[in-house]
């Protein structure tokens, strides 16, 4: 099942001047930085949480807030209230989609960023845990200086970056007709830039579980 190609989205307009930010696009480089990772001295909480934010392109203050309790092992998927996103409103409030109901936020789990979950013990309520306590999370500036400072990455690639990563690549993608492999509508949604009212909440997921483990599959193949 294929839906139209239309997107809701709830981002302005994107003005001139708008900051971009840094991205590496080639997967052998980052095949590279993950391999400069593992092999780093970092923090277990680092070197994870690093390797992690290329599997799910989640915002840094997702990925570094991440509750055990967002997780389903089961289903593999981690769900992100609506109110911990950068979109906290559950309605939109303005036309012409005023009354769209934004969803909580789902975010499929390839084989990779499972076995990235399971191997880490469950302490605290946050998965990637301050080192200093374990009831607070992962401070932005460690994994910020860890991209820049030591994986050597200052002005190329930010771990806000891997959003770009992901779509780069997922838009690039074709089918042997030379259509696109992934709906754009689809992509949007993975990012939470929107929500198209033609899907379910579970058909979007299981829509977006094709880019996910494709583009977990590009990754461990680089």
């Amino acid at each position: 099942l294929q839906p139209p190609e239309r997107v809701v989205t709830y981002r302005r307009e994107i003005k001139q001047g708008f900051h971009k930010y840094p991205a590496l696009t080639d997967l052998d480089e980052i095949a590279q930085v993950l391999e400069d990772n593992e092999n780093s001295g970092a923090s277990w909480q680092i070197k994870k949480s690093t390797e992690l934010s290329f599997y799910i392109a989640e915002r840094i203050i997702n990925l570094r807030m991440l509750r055990w309790d967002q997780i389903d092992k089961a289903e593999c998927v981690a769900t992100i209230p609506r109110r911990l996103m950068k979109i906290k409103a559950q309605t939109v409030e303005s036309a012409p989609r005023k009354g769209v109901v934004r969803q909580d936020h789902d975010v499929p789990l390839a084989p990779r960023a499972m076995a990235i979950l399971r191997s880490i013990e469950r302490v605290g309520p946050y998965v990637f845990h301050s080192p200093r306590d374990v009831n607070k999370p992962l401070d932005a500036t460690c994994l910020e200086k860890h991209f820049r400072e030591t994986l050597g990455l200052r002005g190329r690639h930010v771990p806000h970056g891997s959003r770009s990563s992901m779509t780069t690549w997922a838009r690039g993608e074709t089918k042997p007709n030379g259509e696109p492999q992934y709906p754009v509508s689809v992509i949007e949604v993975a990012l939470d830039h929107g929500w198209d009212e033609t899907y379910t909440r579970k058909e979007a997921l299981r829509q977006m579980r094709f880019v996910y483990e494709g583009w977990a599959d590009a990754l461990d193949e680089a």
